[in-house]
């Protein structure tokens, strides 16, 4: 990262992101890269437990087909190349003592996971809804996958699971009670949650209700592609929706977008991966519920 201005720490674009891909923004000067991804996953993790980590702990956790000595070598190089990458910042985050290793998260920096947290808790409407997708561009730190680190990568994904649930939910919650919702939303759901079918189902139904048979019928087919590629079958009342099209007079009734919420919710579910966990687990991670 290159030098920062004197009152850099005040701007208004000291920005850290973790949804999506990775990014750091301090004024004009952007970080999204490192020498390697062990230094970024170290980053992260420090950053989303914000306390004090063991470094023999961290040294298991990304370097485990090693000995405790070589991983702690390892976990020194990965310490030197992100005190590298974050240049002049490294002095003021980084909490380094010979046993442990923290981040220290500044106050100035305006980080999109508290600002999804604080929409997730604030009023279910369709500003909110916009807002909310503004911020979550993707999965948590989509980019990163560590398939050799075992529990760093069941961390990651377990975590990414209950953001994606919660934004999920929430949304799910604002669609329910509005009849009609805009366009460019539901287009934005449907690209942050391709493998949801519901809300798929209504964005067709919408586009079609609409008279927009055209752009429903190409978002019908985008979807039984999707779902082709992937090995997986559509639902029933999916289906249905191409009655819009097929017939001058088509009978949906029962295929309120109520209904069809409810009767997707699950099987879509599980083909966006989603994770049953106790809400005691769920409480455990740092910002999870905090």
């Amino acid at each position: 990262m290159q030098d920062a201005p004197q009152d850099v720490h005040n701007n208004e674009w000291d920005q850290l992101a973790l949804f999506g891909q990775f990014s750091l923004t301090l004024g004009d000067d952007v970080l999204n890269q490192f020498s390697y991804d062990k230094v970024k996953a170290l980053l992260v993790y420090l950053l989303l437990h914000q306390q004090p980590i063991n470094r023999a702990s961290l040294a298991e956790l990304l370097w485990p087909d090693q000995g405790l000595s070589s991983g702690r070598t390892n976990l020194r190089h990965a310490l030197h190349c992100l005190r590298q990458s974050l240049g002049e910042e490294a002095e003021r985050v980084l909490v380094v003592s010979r046993q442990t290793i923290a981040f220290r998260l500044p106050e100035s920096w305006h980080f999109d996971l508290h600002e999804l947290q604080r929409l997730l808790e604030g009023p279910k409407d369709i500003a909110t809804l916009e807002r909310l997708l503004q911020r979550y561009r993707g999965d948590l730190v989509e980019e990163l996958q560590l398939p050799s680190c075992t529990e760093f990568q069941r961390w990651l994904v377990q975590l990414r699971n209950e953001w994606r649930q919660r934004v999920i939910r929430f949304s799910e919650a604002i669609l329910e009670s509005n009849d009609e919702v805009p366009d460019h939303l539901l287009q934005a759901l449907v690209s942050r949650f391709s493998g949801y079918g519901p809300f798929h189902e209504r964005l067709v139904r919408q586009l079609a209700e609409q008279g927009q048979l055209a752009a429903a019928h190409e978002q019908y087919s985008a979807y039984l592609q999707l779902l082709a590629l992937s090995g997986q079958q559509p639902e029933p009342g999916f289906l249905q929706l191409a009655r819009y099209w097929s017939d001058g007079n088509p009978d949906l009734q029962g295929l309120s977008s109520q209904g069809a919420f409810s009767r997707t919710w699950r099987p879509a579910a599980r083909r966006c991966g989603r994770t049953r966990s106790s809400s005691a687990s769920f409480r455990s991670w740092p910002f999870a519920c905090a």
